[in-house]
């Protein structure tokens, strides 16, 4: 069983038991835990940043943006020549558009159907 698990159940077993804030609040309080911890006896030793690394990363940066933008109106102009693409991103679009509200509003009736929750 991976330890994730045993937090999942930990979790529901202190929402059920005292309160849907309980697992949120501790869960908090270790993360602060260990970041001191990790502060106090993990220091950062031996690291020396190369000089122009901050060159080179803002050319790698722009780079990356360029093939970004090169690829983005690639697919713009492939989706234009082709009626099929268009049809189905335009019905990927507005089928997005409903199911993301749909998500939102079948969250809040969940959360108002258990009364533990609310």
């Amino acid at each position: 069983m991976p330890a994730y698990w045993i937090g999942v159940v930990l979790s529901v077993v202190l929402a059920a038991v005292f309160n849907s804030q309980v697992p949120i609040v501790l869960g908090g309080a270790l993360w602060l835990v260990m970041t001191i911890f990790l502060i106090l006896f993990m220091p950062e030793t031996n690291f020396r940043r190369p000089g122009d690394m901050v060159s080179q990363d803002c050319t790698m940066l722009l780079r990356q943006f360029e093939t970004t933008v090169r690829m983005f109106g690639d697919g713009v102009r492939l989706v234009r020549g082709s009626s099929i693409l268009l049809l189905l991103s335009t019905a990927q679009v507005f089928g997005s558009a409903f199911l993301g509200s749909f998500y939102r509003l079948s969250r809040a009736n969940i959360l108002q159907g258990f009364p533990c929750l609310s």
